[in-house]
């Protein structure tokens, strides 16, 4: 076997041992295991849990997507978090973009319910 394959063979065992341990705490122990310690994806060990808020599905899987886009519908900012931070922190970089590449803040901004806006930011426009 070359040695890429057996490189490969003992991350991923190294998952499954995670795995095994992560379900041995919570399944055996009854341990609440923090999804910061825990692996939801052999083959994407960086799958993030997203707690979203959404009714019929409160939990999802991947990855945090931040698109923002003008009212012509430019897409003028994108990025795929590598690991999730949290919106208020995202949307400060995103007008921030927005601001050097166009020359001034946006006159409106529209987001989900976790993007936070206070009065301070909105004077500072």
């Amino acid at each position: 076997m070359s040695s890429c394959i057996i490189a490969e063979i003992e991350r991923v065992l190294s998952l499954v041992k995670n795995v095994i341990d992560q379900s041995y705490r919570s399944i055996i122990n009854g341990e609440k295991v923090p999804a910061t310690e825990r692996i939801f994806s052999i083959f994407e060990e960086h799958t993030e849990l997203l707690k979203r808020g959404k009714v019929n599905k409160p939990v999802e899987f991947g990855h945090m997507v931040t698109i923002g886009q003008t009212r012509e519908k430019f897409i003028s900012y994108y990025n795929v978090e590598e690991k999730s931070r949290h919106d208020t922190e995202i949307k400060d970089i995103a007008l921030e973009d927005h601001k050097k590449k166009f020359g001034s803040y946006p006159s409106k901004f529209t987001a989900d319910k976790n993007y936070y806006v206070s009065m301070d930011d909105i004077n500072q426009w």
